[in-house]
């Protein structure tokens, strides 16, 4: 009836199902980031069924089961070492108790993406799609974009619309040659 990795909606809640028992199943809920495994009684769920508040959704994580990261890529690196740090407790028979899962918080927010995420070592790869906003135009205020200076003194510049247009004539501008170069033509 019930399969592991399967997504399954219970009162508007998404879950996956990550453990099937005899007469129980182990899940953990999609959205919250703060949740863990849970046991839940199989014969509660087939009731759901019945009363139609339990059906099955679409894994909004199936892509990741097939990305496959760049063979010496930061991404993956960073994937590999996540999976190596929850591996002993994946190992366990019993994670979703709490006792067998007294771990730290990062192995606690690695797990539960992995759960969360479809149990693939896929799952551990970071969210650099979400970062920064590709081909997005910063918009510029009085303060200067960026971090702040710390190890020289000043504010930096505010890159205005003029700023902006010198930096571009420049790139364009063709550079001289280096070739003929004589150091006496500097002075």
């Amino acid at each position: 009836m019930f399969q592991i990795n399967e997504v399954v909606k219970y009162n508007n809640v998404s879950f996956r199902v990550l453990l099937l028992m005899p007469e129980h199943l182990i899940w953990i809920a999609l959205e919250d980031m703060s949740v863990f495994p849970q046991l839940v009684n199989k014969e509660e769920l087939c009731i759901a069924i019945d009363e139609e508040v339990l059906f099955r959704v679409e894994d909004p994580y199936a892509e990741l089961a097939f990305q496959t990261p760049e063979q010496g890529s930061i991404a993956k690196t960073k994937r590999d070492y996540n999976y190596q740090l929850i591996k002993p407790l994946l190992d366990s028979a019993e994670y979703y108790l709490a006792k067998s899962r007294s771990t730290k918080q990062t192995l606690y927010r690695l797990a539960r993406r992995y759960w969360q995420r479809g149990q693939t070592p896929n799952a551990l790869l970071p969210h650099y799609k979400n970062s920064g906003a590709k081909g997005k135009k910063r918009i510029t205020t009085d303060k200067k974009l960026g971090r702040p200076r710390v190890y020289m003194p000043g504010t930096g510049v505010v890159i205005d619309s003029f700023i902006e247009r010198l930096f571009s004539k420049t790139a364009a501008a063709p550079q001289p040659s280096t070739s003929n170069f004589s150091g006496s033509a500097m002075l």
